[in-house]
């Protein structure tokens, strides 16, 4: 060995020495401070996997709760959407949770119920495939609560969004129905014509002929 790495390797060793030294000295704080570490590590371990937990459970709650709508049980599904809400949610399972319990506020005619937590779910679904129906949906929640000019501008949204959405055609016959309950039969006119010329042969546009009807304006 040369003189050169003799020198170099006594100096690693010396530094080694003078770290072991501090380790033995401050021996109480440098065990207190990696049971510290070992600690944190530990808790954000189980925090990890309970966050992992819940959110499996809430997956498995909201594939129960669509099952329970598809059955029209629908104070079941509140009941069980409700539990989901109380747990915490990444935005995927709030924005489906939200739509899902407006569904069945819907479907229990609880109308102001239905609006809040379809508002919600509009909210949070800002390009994504939820968004359609669940302006469709909020929509059909206010004309059932009576607020005809709020579901007007539901409607309204919806097909201007989505105007080549498969619900398209079915929205802008609620819009037109909601357009006569609110007294704009003139607007009515228009939007029936629209709605015959882009399905003419379509039971919308047979539907739409009889809306057109209700308002004497032929």
């Amino acid at each position: 060995m040369s003189r050169q790495a003799e020198l170099k390797e006594n100096i690693l060793a010396h530094h080694i020495e003078n770290f072991l030294m501090w380790v033995i000295e401050r021996r109480v704080q440098v065990l207190t401070l990696l049971g510290v570490v070992l600690a944190a590590v530990l808790i954000g371990s189980v925090f990890a996997l309970r966050q992992k937990e819940a959110r499996e459970q809430a997956r498995t709650k909201l594939a129960y709760s669509q099952a329970l709508l598809s059955q029209a049980r629908f104070a079941e599904a509140a009941t069980t959407l409700d539990e989901i809400r109380k747990g915490p949610m990444d935005t995927d399972t709030a924005r489906l949770t939200a739509y899902l319990r407006g569904v069945a506020s819907v479907g229990q005619s609880k109308a102001d119920e239905a609006v809040t937590f379809l508002t919600e779910a509009v909210d949070l679904s800002r390009n994504h495939p939820i968004r359609p129906l669940a302006i469709a949906d909020l929509g059909s929640a206010q004309e059932q609560k009576k607020d005809f000019e709020a579901a007007i501008a539901s409607y309204a949204l919806s097909v201007s969004e989505y105007p080549d959405h498969f619900m398209s055609p079915r929205v802008m016959l609620a819009l037109g129905r909601v357009q006569i309950l609110a007294g704009k039969n003139d607007e009515v006119a228009d939007l029936v014509e629209r709605l015959i010329d882009l399905h003419p042969t379509s039971e919308w546009a047979e539907n739409a002929r009889r809306l057109i009807d209700k308002t004497g304006k032929r």
